[in-house]
């Protein structure tokens, strides 16, 4: 790799600016940190609440953000060492660094799924503790001890906001709110109308879980039935991206005649837009709701 004086005045303008903002931020009564510092301290609530949405509470958001940012640095200087371009080098450090956004994303998806596929198996349980004589707090409670993770994650959570003092009604429908979850809506939903107008508690929730495992059941051979296009899928949505990888290693003088240029900015940024709304239509067809 070689290294001229401009590529080594522009780390140095990194590099400085980058000190710059730490030293800002680090400052006890800074007056031109405070917007940097609202940033901040807005990114972080964010990350926490993702976190405890996740039940990913081993991690604070302090340090994650911390590892991200080692994980960009990391990634832009293997970026510069391999293309010599330290655009392209900055451009996949700061996609590193974002990318736990498409991280919360994906785990929040799997969690819903997860929740979806285990919920009506903790119904059961549910029905038993009630059918016990236990009420409505205990038997999630007694429920909670033995379902599996994500479920026994809810509904300790609701739980737990009921003995901070929130009734049982307020917890259920703030769980409905955290779960992108329709099983969970139809049972809080049924529970609350329980909880209202009196009722056969262990009857209702019966009914209700043979719905739900019929809708699992159908949602999974859909599923399976759609297997082989979800595939094609993928491979044609990671196609681009494989060959833009290469493109910048392999080849990264086409990479400098394309950011060289106002045109040839605007041709990715379209590119880039038109790759987008392909995956988003490719995700709208494969994807069924029943």
């Amino acid at each position: 790799m070689n290294i001229d004086d401009s590529s080594l005045l522009y780390l140095s303008y990194v590099l400085a600016f980058m000190g710059i903002v730490l030293i800002a931020v680090g400052l006890p009564v800074p007056e031109l940190a405070t917007s940097t510092r609202s940033l901040l301290d807005a990114q972080k609530r964010g990350i926490e609440d993702s976190l405890d949405d996740l039940g990913m509470n081993t991690y604070t958001a302090s340090e994650f953000l911390l590892y991200m940012l080692a994980a960009a640095v990391g990634v832009f200087v293997v970026a510069w060492l391999m293309s010599d371009n330290l655009i392209t080098a900055t451009v996949f450090a700061i996609a590193a660094f974002f990318s736990y956004k498409v991280l919360f994303l994906y785990l929040k998806q799997k969690r819903e799924s997860d929740f979806e596929e285990r919920f009506p198996m903790a119904l059961d349980q549910l029905v038993s503790t009630s059918k016990a004589g236990l009420n409505l707090t205990q038997s999630l409670e007694e429920v909670a001890k033995y379902a599996p993770s994500p479920v026994s994650d809810e509904l300790n959570r609701i739980v737990r906001e009921q003995r901070l003092g929130s009734d049982i009604a307020s917890a259920l429908i703030n769980s409905r709110k955290r779960m992108n979850s329709h099983t969970l809506t139809l049972t809080v939903s049924a529970l609350l109308i329980n909880i209202k107008q009196g009722g056969n508690l262990p009857e209702a929730i019966e009914k209700i879980s043979k719905s739900l495992k019929e809708i699992w059941r159908l949602e999974q051979k859909l599923f399976t039935a759609s297997a082989e296009a979800r595939k094609g899928a993928m491979v044609i949505s990671a196609m681009p991206l494989v060959i833009f990888v290469l493109v910048v290693f392999m080849q990264p003088d086409m990479i400098d005649t394309l950011t060289g240029s106002l045109m040839g900015w605007g041709v990715l940024a379209i590119s880039t837009i038109l790759y987008a709304a392909g995956i988003a239509w490719m995700i709208k067809i494969i994807r069924v709701d029943i």
